[in-house]
């Protein structure tokens, strides 16, 4: 799921995200959005990036609307498109933690 701000996107991605996975198999390419077991999520430039696999707990759901089950991520989402606020953590330091270094950075959510 992205959403979109005037300068920017925010793409929440996820391990447990079921369709991108089948995707990035059918298509043998992998997806924006997917993070693989160990690896951090597939990073764009000018993409705010943010692996929400750490909020992901039912064992047999699809997680493919995971960001929609959190009212963390929707009051993210609606902080986005009132404020345009950009990066993550600076609209929600106590939700989000950047990883890595510019321009390889992404934010890990931290909570469930």
């Amino acid at each position: 799921m992205r959403a979109l701000a005037r300068g920017g996107v925010t793409l929440y991605a996820s391990s447990a995200d079921r369709p991108l996975k089948f995707s990035a198999w059918k298509t043998g390419r992998p997806r924006a959005g997917e993070v693989s077991k160990g690896a951090s999520p597939v990073i764009v430039s000018g993409v705010d990036t943010i692996d929400i696999s750490q909020g992901s707990t039912e064992v047999f759901a699809l997680h493919h609307t995971e960001f929609a089950e959190r009212q963390h991520l929707l009051t993210d989402i609606h902080t986005i498109l009132l404020r345009s606020a950009r990066p993550p953590h600076v609209r929600a330091a106590y939700l989000f933690s950047p990883i890595g270094q510019a321009p390889q950075v992404y934010w890990l959510y931290q909570r469930n």
